[in-house]
């Protein structure tokens, strides 16, 4: 009896598909977000914060997360 259904996607013999970078989490893309809003406003953080609708303590510490905090 002939099997039903879906082919096995790799046939004996066939290369298995190349691996994949690790896919991007939240927090990546978060970081990216905000460090692109930073840069669009000079590394204003009032401005950066208001885009973003965040308070500015929460900016802060978010930069600080990523090391990115301003000294002093």
């Amino acid at each position: 009896m002939a099997q039903r259904g879906r082919a096995h996607p790799h046939a004996a013999g066939d290369d298995p598909p190349p691996r994949r970078e690790r896919a991007r989490t939240l927090g990546d893309v978060e970081k990216e977000h905000i460090l692109a809003a930073l840069t669009r406003h000079g590394g204003n953080q009032t401005r950066t914060a208001a885009e973003l609708g965040i308070g500015v303590s929460t900016l802060y510490r978010k930069l600080k997360e990523y090391g990115r905090a301003p000294a002093g």
